[in-house]
């Protein structure tokens, strides 16, 4: 027997026209009969076990945001034509032909960033001017509704600014600008700016007519909060991008402007990377300078030679501080104009071009400080061959050894200790430290001058640092890093401040201890710096503060000691809180606490958790999120992960869903993927009740935008909550589908499988409903739907409507397929009187030679059994092997043995050890599989969104009868 590809729809149709009686006029019936005409309106699930719910989803389904309005359970739009837009709109749209259009859209380039509309909407929590700009993008980029005023727009537009912006107008810390903010700002800017659709990414100060570009309606306090914003939060995501040089745009276009706001600009684009925002600080460096009462400021320099430097426009900035320097000298170009010049051309490692700055920075009688001298030196570390070696250690000399220069920098010591380092030049590495230890021993500060304390301390801090990383060296014996290096400096300074009087040598203390246990946190070494401290600190009678404190805490943490870090934390509360506060040890402190807590909570039997029942460590758990808030600190993504896994591990959500309100619109749209599948997981555990599960599912609908829950999650909620047998919560979960993009197919299989198992007729029919109602399915409808569909009403007990199923499979272009024949013959074998049909369908398969698949021979064993025809099916089987050459399997040796009555299974159980010892198990009477089920539900348990045809597909037109109207 040979597949025949392409023939199923002839072959068919053939045995159509051969087919009489009842059933054949059953099959031959107008297709059109099983539409969607006499399927009832959908109606919402009953969920008897979860009355306190049913409000909530209820109010959730019906309350829509506008332009959407709820009209009869369906979410009917209104798409304006280009007229009613005009009319409604405060503000006219611009044309082609408008010559005052701040820039042409005759010239766009298409390349504005887009983000999905379904990205925008379906967001439970409100945030303030947000949904009011949502409105006008789905305005502009779907046609539908209508678009605010502009005084309406910017109200929003500031607000949406206003949540990234503290009490005291600063930009929060560990913030970020959300994608969808950013978007839809983007767009808003872009309308009131006059550039609706086919915006360009041309920053000119002139459109196409050559007009010159007019500000949008933002007042200017409003776009310098946003240039504000955009650049403390400094996202990466193209709409942001394209934001941001709207603002500058927006901000060079304004005439008059005030000379305070062009250089607050200039100087938020000193980290400007794109060419876009290079050309936006060309242009207000332009407009600073060639202000009629301009007064030279060295930042204006400064903000616009970094700028240039930042996007490799060296030439450009060293023409710009030339000409300046011409002009103004000093009053335009300082020591830092030209410190920052000279960073550009060593951070590329230009040797050239470095050099030819220098020699014009000495031409002009300018004195290198020692900023400059350390890109005199950086320069040649960056050097990759052999001679930056040498250049950096003539240079380094000479500024050593010369007269009347300055002493290099700190950051030049630690420069060189790097670069000797990398380059594995441990005796020069040796030899540089050693020098900044004995420095300050063998020359103090000029008598009567006042010692400057902080930067002492910060010199010593770097030897101690170094010490403990390379070791101190063969001037002192060889000894290797690590605490007996560190040790052996804190003796030196001990020796050189008491017993040499050398007073401006600092003692050790707390600060250098932190600095040392920070070096060696770098590489995650947590048991040597807890070594480290209680060491140091023992020895040299260091008292600790806050930073030695919190760091003692973060090492107990690691170190499972919750109680000792529990002591240690309460002991750094004491000292007062620093300007630039993480509270990192307060939140490793909570994510142990969830850990530990997590697995006492396990332990639990679920009969303990009654109405009083508060989860183990939630009390200490709630007083360090007081701590956190009283800090004026919000969670970041890896707390409330730990914070949800808690809350769902210990089967207490009362506290999520506050939880989940104050940090979810806080967060990006990849950390929210972070957190769903957490949610997923618990629903699918064992161990969750169906109670946990279903208000699990709620708080994650009700919080989370629908975006973020994929199709392929749905799927597997639904098909959890089927394993449940509740499947009106998973057509539930299916409703709350958002119909934008359009529902997949798979949704829809799933779900008719679903009911199919749980023998739903109610839902099957507003499944059925959905189907009709839904733009997402194709005409023709796919094969693997149809027999989703047929499988259901089969099972259903529905077999004529399932049948009309099966005749529209056979019209259609695509045809049936082996998973459509199993389905047939099992609704068949069920159907009493209709085995005939079973018959006809086979010897069809027969005639053409189509190679059946193990799951036909099941269903056609199958429908036999359960007409009661056991000789008929075990005569069948037995010929399976010899006329088809496919040898029967364990499923169906074992559904014959079991659906015969019990003087026929000793035969059968002789005969099947006889010819298949192997796969006829010892005992086969398991459990008697129920003879016209199998197929059909094995089907329903499965997605066969996949299934392969045995015909081609249709390129065009196909049957719609299934979707009658």
């Amino acid at each position: 027997m040979r597949p025949l590809h392409g023939q199923p729809l002839r072959l068919f149709r053939r045995a159509h026209d051969r087919s009489h009686g009842m059933v054949g006029g059953c099959i031959g019936a107008d297709c059109r009969a099983s539409g969607f005409a006499t399927v009832p309106p959908p109606r919402p699930p009953r969920l008897s076990s979860v009355p306190h719910r049913t409000n909530a989803v209820s109010q959730r389904q019906t309350s829509l945001p506008c332009p959407y309005r709820a009209v009869n359970g369906r979410q009917q739009v209104r798409l304006l034509s280009t007229q009613s837009q005009k009319a409604s709109s405060t503000r006219a749209v611009p044309t082609k032909t408008d010559v005052t259009s701040p820039i042409s859209t005759a010239s766009a380039t298409e390349s504005s960033p887009r983000l999905p509309t379904f990205r925008l909407i379906g967001h439970p929590i409100p945030v303030p001017g947000f949904d009011q700009l949502v409105k006008l993008v789905i305005y502009l980029d779907d046609k539908i509704g209508t678009s605010l005023t502009n005084e309406e727009l910017v109200t929003a537009y500031h607000e949406l600014l206003m949540q990234y912006v503290d009490e005291n107008h600063v930009v929060k810390p560990r913030r970020e600008l959300l994608e969808e903010h950013a978007y839809v700002l983007m767009r808003t800017h872009e309308y009131l700016w006059g550039i609706v659709s086919n915006a360009t990414d041309d920053v000119r100060r002139t459109d196409a007519t050559g007009n010159p570009l007019r500000p949008s309606p933002l007042p200017l306090e409003i776009l310098a909060r946003a240039i504000q914003v955009v650049h403390a939060t400094q996202p990466q995501e193209p709409a942001a991008v394209r934001l941001s040089k709207l603002l500058f745009s927006d901000l060079a276009s304004r005439r008059d402007l005030p000379t305070w706001a062009l250089r607050s600009a200039l100087v938020a684009l000193q980290a400007a990377k794109t060419p876009e925002e290079r050309d936006v600080a060309r242009m207000l460096f332009d407009d600073i300078t060639s202000h009629p009462d301009y007064s030279p400021l060295p930042m204006d320099c400064f903000s616009i030679t970094r700028t240039l430097m930042n996007t490799k426009e060296n030439e450009e900035a060293l023409l710009i501080c030339t000409s300046a320097w011409e002009k103004y000298r000093e009053a335009a170009v300082t020591t830092e104009v030209w410190e920052e010049l000279l960073r550009g051309y060593a951070r590329v490692g230009d040797e050239e071009g470095f050099n030819r700055v220098w020699d014009l920075i000495v031409k002009y009688g300018v004195i290198p400080d020692a900023g400059m001298w350390h890109q005199r030196i950086a320069v040649h570390c960056e050097v990759k061959n052999g001679r930056g070696l040498e250049s950096a250690r003539y240079w380094w000399h000479r500024l050593k050894h010369w007269p009347n220069l300055q002493e290099p920098e700190l950051d030049t010591y630690e420069m060189l200790l790097r670069f000797y380092c990398r380059r594995d030049k441990r005796r020069l590495a040796d030899e540089l430290l050693w020098y900044m230890m004995t420095r300050d021993e063998e020359k103090g500060p000029p008598q009567g001058s006042k010692i400057d304390q902080a930067t002492t301390n910060r010199w010593w801090r770097a030897v101690a640092r170094w010490a403990c990383g390379i070791g101190v060296g063969m001037e002192a014996a060889g000894i290797k890093p690590g605490l007996d290096s560190v040790n052996y400096v804190f003796q030196r300074m001990t020796r050189c401040h008491k017993t040499d009087r050398k007073k401006w040598i600092p003692l050790p203390d707390a600060d250098m201890v932190n600095d040392v246990v920070r070096y060696v946190l770098q590489n995650e070494r947590w048991v040597f710096a807890g070594i480290l401290m209680e060491h140091l600190t023992r020895r040299w009678d260091i008292a600790p503060n806050r930073e030695m404190l919190s760091l003692w805490t973060q090492y107990l943490i690691t170190q499972d000691e919750l109680k000792e870090a529990r002591k240690t934390y309460e002991e750094m509360k004491k000292y007062p809180i620093p300007a630039k506060d993480d509270a990192i040890e307060l939140r490793q402190l909570i994510r142990a606490l969830v850990v530990t807590n997590i697995e006492k909570a396990k332990k639990i039997p679920p009969t303990n958790r009654g109405q009083e029942y508060k989860p183990p460590g939630l009390h200490d758990i709630e007083y360090f999120l007081a701590d956190l808030e009283d800090r004026k600190l919000g969670l970041d993504i890896d707390t409330t992960i730990s914070l949800v896994k808690y809350h769902l591990a210990t089967h207490y959500l009362d506290l999520l869903p506050p939880l989940l309100y104050s940090t979810v619109p806080t967060f990006s749209h990849a950390n929210l993927t972070r957190l769903v599948p957490l949610f997923i997981e618990h629903i699918q555990d064992p161990q969750t009740s169906l109670m946990s599960a279903w208000d699990s599912y709620l708080i994650m609908y009700n919080h989370f935008p629908a975006s973020v829950i994929t199709p392929e999650m749905r799927n597997v909620l639904m098909e959890t909550f089927f394993s449940l047998g509740r499947s009106d919560m998973a057509i539930t979960i299916l409703t709350h589908t958002p119909s934008r993009p359009p529902i997949p197919l798979s949704l829809y299989v799933t779900a008719l499988n679903g009911v199919a198992k749980t023998r739903d007729l109610e839902n099957l029919r507003l499944v059925h409903n959905l189907i009709n109602l839904s733009p997402s399915v194709p005409s023709p409808p796919p094969t693997n739907l149809l027999n989703a569909l047929m499988n259901a009403y089969g099972l259903c007990d529905l077999h004529e409507r399932a049948m009309r199923f099966w005749g529209t499979i056979r019209r259609s272009r695509a045809g049936p397929d082996h998973e459509s024949i199993s389905i047939v013959i099992e609704i068949c074998g069920r159907r009493r009187g209709w085995l005939d049909v079973a018959k006809e369908i086979w010897r069809t398969l027969e005639q053409y030679k189509i190679v059946p698949t193990l799951a036909n021979y099941l269903s056609y064993v199958n429908a036999h059994l359960a007409h009661e025809q056991w000789g008929a099916a075990w005569d069948f089987v037995k010929r399976m092997e010899e006329e088809d050459g496919v040898a029967p399997d364990e499923k169906i040796l074992t559904t014959l043995y079991t659906s015969s009555p019990s003087d026929l299974q000793p035969q059968i159980a002789q005969w099947a050890k006889a010819h298949y010892p192997t796969i006829f198990p010892e005992q086969p009477f398991i459990k008697p599989v129920q003879s016209g089920t199998t197929t059909g539900e094995v089907a329903a348990q499965s997605n066969m969104s996949t299934s392969s045809s045995l015909g081609s597909q249709p390129k065009q037109g196909g049957l719609w009868w299934i979707f009658g109207r």
